[in-house]
């Protein structure tokens, strides 16, 4: 199912949009160092690799163009409520729990390197294209049953395009 007629941040096929949780912490550190605003750049991570286990995620995932986030419990309210940012993914690659502890430590975001959670991450660097996009709000089986967005977890990034 295409979103396009729900969003104006999808205007082709080929321009694929993720949308993925971001934790309060790391919400409350973006918004408080300005790095959510026109032009602010931030480093979004989730698993890839955690004692073995290879995570899945949809298969168009790297080649996205857009991304956009929600934060609220989808478990109590069967949506996604996307917050009103669009951003650019300029990067993607995948890195260990130390790199990503040193990077994340580079831009002031400080963690107990054992903390990241996983062995290796993906990580996405974003920059903030429009923070006043209108939030959306859209059903948890809509975007869950679309073909690949049906991952090991509720939380791992989702296309939408």
């Amino acid at each position: 199912m295409v979103f396009n007629k729900l969003s104006s941040w999808g205007k082709s096929l080929r321009k694929r949009n993720r949308l993925s949780v971001v934790a309060p912490q790391i919400y409350r550190f973006l918004e408080s160092s300005g790095r959510l605003n026109e032009g602010g750049e931030f480093l979004f991570y989730f698993y890839a690799i955690k004692d073995g286990h290879v995570y899945s995620h949809h298969k168009d995932l790297f080649r996205t163009t857009h991304f956009r986030f929600y934060r609220n419990a989808i478990s109590e309210t069967n949506t996604y409520e996307l917050e009103p940012m669009l951003c650019k993914v300029k990067a993607n690659e995948l890195v260990s729990r130390d790199e990503l502890a040193d990077r994340l430590a580079t831009i002031g975001y400080e963690r107990n390197r054992g903390s990241q959670g996983a062995d290796f991450h993906y990580v996405l660097s974003v920059e903030v294209e429009n923070a006043a996009v209108v939030p959306l709000s859209l059903a948890c089986g809509l975007v869950d049953g679309q073909n690949g967005n049906d991952a090991f977890s509720p939380h791992s990034p989702k296309l939408v395009g």
